[in-house]
């Protein structure tokens, strides 16, 4: 066979070859996440942030923070400080009520999510105002492509109807009916499986990755079986393709993976 033969079929076959072939993959285990136990709140973290610092786990993209975090009742954090982030936090257990210095005050039940950009500057508080329910839920931290902007906030319910066995949007640049506004080039579905289901997202941007964090049973991504609180990002690919099995619970990012943090 010629040498310019060769290296055509040679190419033909490699056009057919599946991409996450040549993916990149960043796989984090739940048992690698780093605990802090307060007696009235632990907090399973994913990435680096404040005195949690090894700087080879400083997120995946603009993903900058994944929070499993458990408050006791009749307990919360103080008035704190936040520039420059987005801020989602989704509600899994109990109450969450909601006061910043912008005036803006709620309550989060099991299906509410918050969105809040912190843009130039924000001061907020979280307690749980229950006298018997342990709140649950999850904080994730974004990196905004537009920086220092005037403060929002977003709060919206979710039935778990919209996520069952299906990719359920909650968040994205562009705007979509009844589905949150984010500062950067990023969307973030949920999907609650009853049954084995096979979910597949392409992205058209050249810059952006897939994130999967599994909140409850197992899924598989390019053979990589995932279980609760396990994450992994998969950059270099324009699809990703999830299978579920049955009470499986899973959030999918698709990030920048260019930017500042």
């Amino acid at each position: 066979m010629k040498r310019r033969t060769f290296l055509y079929s040679l190419g033909l076959i490699v056009m057919t070859l599946p991409t996450s072939l040549f993916s990149k993959t960043e796989l984090l285990r739940s048992k690698s996440r780093h605990v802090i136990k307060k007696g009235w709140m632990d907090i399973k973290q994913s990435f680096n942030y404040f005195d949690y610092d090894y700087a080879d786990i400083m997120g995946f993209g603009m993903l900058r923070v994944i929070d499993a975090f458990s408050m006791g009742y009749l307990t919360g954090t103080p008035k704190h400080p936040h520039k420059n982030m987005e801020i989602l936090t989704i509600v899994l257990e109990g109450t969450l009520f909601h006061q910043d210095s912008t005036g803006n005050t709620g309550t989060l039940c099991r299906g509410d999510i918050q969105l809040m950009s912190a843009g130039k500057g924000i001061h907020h508080a979280e307690t749980n105002p229950s006298q018997f329910d342990t709140l649950k839920g999850l904080q994730i931290w974004l990196s905004p492509k537009i920086r220092d902007t005037f403060p929002q906030y977003q709060q919206r319910h979710f039935k778990d109807t919209y996520f069952t066995n299906q990719l359920g949007l909650i968040f994205s640049q562009n705007p979509v009916k009844n589905v949150m506004s984010i500062k950067l080039d990023a969307k973030l579905y949920r999907a609650l499986s009853s049954k084995k289901m096979l979910y597949t997202v392409a992205t058209d941007s050249k810059e952006n990755g897939f994130y999967i964090f599994i909140i409850e049973g197992t899924v598989s991504v390019n053979s990589t079986m995932l279980h609760k609180g396990d994450g992994l990002g998969v950059s270099e690919t324009k699809s990703i393709e999830i299978q579920a099995n049955e009470k499986s619970d899973f959030l999918l990012f698709e990030i920048p993976m260019i930017g500042d943090f």
